[in-house]
């Protein structure tokens, strides 16, 4: 389940369903970022010029990442649907700066066993995705910031100032939680998010008093502050404080055939 737009404004209601769900024995599971705007493509169904009331936003909440700037109004929108309906869009649909709104966020990461992710897309830079190991990245490579600080603007914003979880809680939805979900298909996922042995040695060392988020969405690409050290499979990635380019860790999880 993921909730966004219109869903985020009734999300008391559709967190009692998935709850009744789950105590009936479905295996249902949702996820969350801490942000007010979401992110995919501007030709996605949901976002018709003749449905857009549904989604509970303007045009004008609607930034074009591959054309850098805002959609101006219903005729503009229709036009990138039609030009270049691929292109990566941000929607605001909430206000960060709005208690009410930020209660919203809040009331969704309180409940249980809601995991936190990024759902993100790539980094584009001249309207084409970046690719390959290019860091740093292009000055003008534009995403939604949930791709670079989701994790620690969780620990900043919802753990540490707002109090919404315990740091071990929020540490539990970023890592076992996930892993649970995944598992179901990808049994390699066991051996992951556990400190223990035969578990694969993916550890993060931070400063919960510092560690924040500096991702914006004028500057998506900066890069989080506060994390020490990241080892991938015990291989340090991120040594303090600094990322080393020279390794390429990670491995992918594999699901079962069907």
């Amino acid at each position: 389940c993921h909730v966004n737009s219109t869903g985020w404004r009734r999300a008391p209601e559709l967190l009692e369903l998935l709850g009744r769900a789950q105590g009936f024995g479905l295996r249902l599971s949702t996820e969350m970022y801490p942000w007010g705007a979401a992110s995919t493509v501007m030709g996605a169904p949901w976002f018709d010029p003749a449905k857009l009331d549904h989604a509970g936003i303007g045009p004008r909440d609607m930034f074009d990442a591959s054309r850098g700037r805002r959609v101006r109004d219903l005729e503009d929108l229709a036009a990138i649907r039609r030009e270049t309906p691929g292109d990566i869009g941000v929607f605001f649909y909430l206000d960060e700066t709005a208690e009410a709104d930020v209660a919203v966020l809040d009331a969704v990461l309180a409940h249980p066993d809601v995991a936190v992710a990024t759902d993100a897309l790539p980094y584009l830079s001249g309207g084409q995705p970046v690719r390959g190991q290019a860091w740093p990245l292009p000055d003008d490579a534009l995403a939604h910031p949930r791709l670079a600080g989701t994790f620690c603007r969780t620990l900043r914003w919802q753990t540490r100032e707002r109090s919404v979880l315990t740091l071990p809680e929020a540490i539990r939805r970023m890592t076992l939680v996930p892993a649970r979900i995944v598992e179901a298909a990808a049994p390699e996922a066991r051996r992951k998010a556990r400190v223990q042995p035969g578990c694969d040695a993916d550890v993060v060392a931070f400063d919960p008093d510092t560690v924040t988020e500096r991702a914006t969405y004028d500057d998506p690409r900066r890069p989080s502050h506060g994390m020490r050290h990241v080892l991938v499979g015990g291989t340090p990635l991120v040594r303090d404080g600094r990322l080393d380019t020279t390794v390429l860790p990670g491995r992918p999880l594999r699901g079962h055939g069907r």
